[in-house]
């Protein structure tokens, strides 16, 4: 994925900046063909969509694949009988259940990174009595983590509980192991520091939910409302976010001095 402008900006402090995925990639597996019944046999090569071989042609025959793990620019050759124990093994340890352990919170949340999962827990009939005994010990303890493995499919994902509204939440977590390497960056913190962190709670205000609305998917969803027609439609044009004009720091650490002198 190619890096992002964006600029961010904290009270009267800005500056221009790029996003990078911070997650690392999982082990990419594909099929691979080696010949298929009744044509010869030849080097491993990528399928391509639909599934035919360059030397093969469409392939009729699945079960006669090899997989391949991707390492750099070439594919580690391994066996599908391997692949599917593997699986079995991990999704057995698991899947269909979560079985959180307590962890100081503090340290839990530092040493792990947001994940892409968010999913409210609802009791089953008859478990409410339990349902809400956990919620309770959730919710008064937010000291704690309530962390635990939870396998969907195959992969065993990272997740820890929290009560919202009365409700349990559980919010995947992303592993260090699954973090790319953090990268270097330059710089110093200036003088002008002490500064911006005296104005700070100038510039602190409550939070409003409205303000950080989705205003894309609101109108989006307005639009399917009032749609008279359905169609397929398809757009992938982005927009860089430009860049702001950078500040000098006479001329900002003039602002910050009369915001704090306010």
């Amino acid at each position: 994925m190619a890096l992002r402008n964006i600029n961010i900006s904290v009270g009267l402090v800005n500056f221009a900046g790029k996003l990078d995925v911070a997650r690392e990639k999982g082990p990419e597996m594909r099929n691979l063909c080696v010949g298929q019944p009744g044509k010869a046999a030849h080097d491993p090569s990528l399928l391509k969509q639909p599934s035919t071989c360059d030397s093969c042609g469409e392939v009729t025959d699945r079960t006669a694949l090899v997989k391949g793990v991707k390492q750099g620019n070439t594919y580690a050759i391994v066996k599908q009988d391997d692949v599917k124990e593997a699986k079995a093994d991990t999704a057995a340890l698991y899947k269909g259940k979560i079985e959180c352990v307590t962890v100081p919170a503090e340290e839990f949340m530092a040493k792990t990174a947001a994940g892409k999962g968010l999913y409210y827990v609802l009791p089953a009939p008859g478990a409410e009595d339990n349902y809400q005994m956990i919620r309770e010990l959730v919710e008064k303890h937010p000291e704690l983590s309530f962390a635990g493995m939870y396998t969907p499919v195959s992969a065993s994902g990272l997740y820890v509980l929290s009560a919202r509204g009365g409700i349990l939440v559980m919010e995947e977590r992303t592993r260090e192991q699954g973090l790319k390497p953090l990268p270097e960056v330059g710089g110093t913190v200036g003088p002008m520091y002490d500064l911006l962190e005296a104005v700070l709670d100038k510039m602190t205000m409550p939070y409003d939910p409205d303000a950080f609305e989705d205003k894309y998917a609101l109108k989006l969803a307005e639009l399917a409302v009032n749609a008279q027609d359905s169609v397929t439609v398809s757009t992938g044009s982005k927009e860089a976010t430009k860049a702001a004009p950078a500040q000098s720091d006479e001329s900002l650490a003039d602002k910050l001095r009369a915001l704090a002198a306010s």
